[in-house]
């Protein structure tokens, strides 16, 4: 899957929920039931290779977290907020200690 079309994907489904800010996590979410070809092609790409290199394992919600910080430095419209995730779960997935802060995304 090609750089740019995940782009296109992250920033239509952003604008979707046009001002409301997301977690990455949420936008797996999305990108699993909304966009299922490009969600497997992610998955198998990214959980497999991403930090390879560099003898580190990120899973796919850091993939998707790093695609946006870029998308926010280079699109005005995508916004990047800190959320304090103490006390916070989603699906059971709960933060780790260690996490001071997670990103959310928007577009304004």
């Amino acid at each position: 899957m090609a750089k740019q079309e995940i782009e296109e994907v992250l920033v239509e489904i952003l604008a979707k929920k046009k001002g409301v800010y997301m977690l990455p996590y949420q936008i797996c979410q999305t990108l699993e039931e909304d966009y299922p070809e490009i969600w497997e092609s992610i998955k198998t790409t990214y959980s497999a290779e991403y930090g390879k290199g560099a003898g580190v394992h990120y899973t796919v919600a850091t993939f998707i977290a790093k695609k946006l910080e870029v998308l926010s430095r280079k699109e005005p419209n995508v916004k990047e907020a800190t959320l304090y995730p103490k006390g916070i779960s989603i699906d059971k997935v709960e933060p780790s200690e260690s996490q001071k802060s997670l990103s959310i995304f928007c577009i304004k």
